[in-house]
């Protein structure tokens, strides 16, 4: 027998002059009505992978206890790699799709839990639900623990003692596996924006060149080392990648030696999105292979998800939430009209497939593009590991002092893509210089502006400094002259004023002496904005405008034996 005695009491003077105790009830047991009990049985978790693989195992819930559980939440280590779910969701097919608010509800997860749907909002005592664990492998190789936590509770019970909890861990050794470098390029080229409905009307957009390349990461001794890029996806608020006839039909394999690549280039259009917290995805598929992860999808769409450190602390209330700020000025409009004609916003996905073990497996490596000419590497390769030169010393002062109020304009790195340029003109042409010693070429250049700023654009036909012009030619004293075969007739130096996303038409007439191949690009174009244009605060941005303008002039054959009098 155990005998306890409970705390002394010495409030009053009968408690302080006897030897009085409190009662003891510590070893006092609490009976508890009867609650539920969770079992989760996995058929095959694997226990090796390789870097980017997706799997699914089944799983099996049974509720073994006397009482049915009312709610059932998931809770897991890394939202980006794991997730659970009861029922299948597939893509439509479809190569361009703006998703559902469901179905984009994975790219705005901000915990990691998750509550798990039950048939009837209960599962009653010998029941049980099929699920699915789906487990995306990191892209670091090493250890990979997938950690479960499993929160239910009884009916009918109330207070701090009506939950239970069921833990799970795996631990799952990676192995190396594909390397993903993607950067994207703007493109001079003019598109018509896609668009959902037939009944939006297009606008003309500029386009941006996704370039990527799947480099062979894997150990010599690997159990996987032949991989086929199977397809590309993106997904992205106002950007779509387009197919291309060459890739269709082709198989895109990554060699089995380390080292060895796959090169790709995709073009990219900006989508007319009608619902902004939706997100659009292509799909470009390169051959007849049948994907069978259906779910493939939704690990794309959680590379966006930034779930917040477990032992991070809370964050600080703001004072300012409840503030209404003052109206934006102009100057502020048009830094976010900038930013938003910089911005990307696009996981760009390669999913491949491979062979282990005589089974296939599926696998894919997304990385995140924020902003235009951004270039990504992830995981670097070891090769290139192996081959980094020593950086520099960390410098303790910097060399230029540090700005403490960032600038209201972004700087002009990011303005010179503002305006697009595209000329419309013959390939090539017949003139008789025999009969006319000079051929008039007239073509039309297009601008376009591609943001929501009012600019003021100037427009110089044949500046100085640039091979095949003709301005300045006196200055050019000891240095050989530029042709006089072509002139810019006409003003050579225009204004044009463009409204947002407005596009303007300039004629341009050219004077050709003799037969030949010519250039017609050698332009210089600068912008800038009308507010900027009235405060005199800034100067004009110069554009990138590289036109592949190239006409062919011929000698008109003339008949033998005539004459030229």
């Amino acid at each position: 027998m155990i005998e306890v005695k409970g705390p002394r009491l010495n409030n009053t003077n009968t408690e302080k002059f006897g030897a009085v105790y409190a009662s003891d009830k510590r070893l006092d047991i609490t009976v508890l009505p009867p609650m539920s009990r969770l079992s989760v049985s996995f058929h095959d978790i694997p226990q090796i992978m390789s870097c980017g693989e997706v799997c699914s195992t089944d799983a099996v819930i049974t509720n073994i206890g006397p009482c049915p559980i009312s709610k059932l939440k998931l809770a897991v280590s890394d939202p980006s790699h794991v997730y659970m779910e009861t029922k299948a969701a597939s893509l439509p097919k479809k190569h361009v799709c703006v998703l559902s608010e469901e179905e984009t509800a994975d790219s705005k997860i901000i915990n990691r839990i998750t509550l798990l749907t039950l048939e009837n909002g209960s599962l009653n005592s010998g029941e049980s639900i099929q699920a699915k664990l789906w487990l995306h492998a990191p892209l670091s190789p090493g250890a990979f623990d997938v950690e479960l936590l499993f929160y239910y509770e009884s009916t009918g019970l109330v207070g701090k003692k009506k939950y239970r909890l069921l833990r799970h861990h795996s631990c799952i050794y990676l192995e190396r596996s594909l390397s993903l470098k993607v950067s994207s390029t703007v493109s001079q080229n003019l598109q018509e924006s896609l668009k959902e409905a037939e009944d939006v009307p297009g606008s003309c957009s500029y386009t941006t060149n996704l370039l990527v390349e799947v480099i062979n990461n894997s150990e010599v001794d690997s159990t996987c080392s032949s991989y086929t890029i199977a397809g590309l996806s993106c997904n992205s608020k106002n950007w779509a990648a387009v197919p291309h006839s060459s890739l269709q039909g082709q198989t895109l394999k990554v060699g089995p030696w380390p080292g060895e690549s796959c090169h790709l280039c995709v073009k990219c259009v900006q989508h007319l999105n009608a619902a902004p917290n939706r997100l659009v995805l292509s799909q470009l598929l390169f051959n007849d292979l049948q994907d069978p992860l259906n779910s493939w999808w939704r690990f794309s769409l959680r590379e966006r998800i930034t779930v917040r450190d477990l032992l991070a602390d809370p964050l600080p209330p703001n004072p300012a939430a409840d503030h209404t700020p003052p109206p934006p000025k102009q100057d502020q409009l048009d830094a976010a009209h900038i930013l938003a004609c910089n911005t990307l916003d696009m996981v760009v996905t390669a999913v491949w497939k491979g062979e282990r073990g005589g089974r296939e497996i599926w696998g894919q490596h997304s990385i995140h593009l924020m902003c235009v000419g951004d270039s990504i590497s992830f995981p670097v390769s070891s090769l290139v590991q192996a081959g980094e030169e020593e950086k520099p010393p960390v410098r303790i002062i910097p060399e230029t002092p540090l700005q403490l109020t960032p600038a209201a304009i972004p700087p002009a790195s990011k303005q010179k893509h503002m305006v697009k340029v595209s000329a419309h003109f013959p390939d090539s042409m017949d003139h008789d210089f025999v009969t006319n010693r000079l051929c008039c070429l007239e073509f039309e250049l297009y601008l376009h502006n591609c943001s929501a700023c009012h600019l003021n654009t100037f427009l110089n036909l044949a500046p100085e400094g640039l091979p095949g012009s003709t301005a300045g030619l006196s200055s050019q004293m000891y240095t050989p002259q530029a042709s006089t075969q072509l002139l810019y007739v006409g003003g050579t130096v225009r204004k044009v004023c463009l409204s947002p996303w407005g596009s303007s038409k300039v004629p341009v007439r050219v004077m050709i002496t003799s037969p030949g191949t010519y250039s017609l690009g050698v332009i210089s174009l600068t912008s800038l904005r009308v507010n900027a244009s009235q405060d005199k605060s800034e100067q004009p941005i110069p554009q990138i405008c590289q036109l592949q303008t190239a006409v062919t002039v011929r000698q008109t054959l003339r008949p033998h034996g005539s004459h030229n009098t």
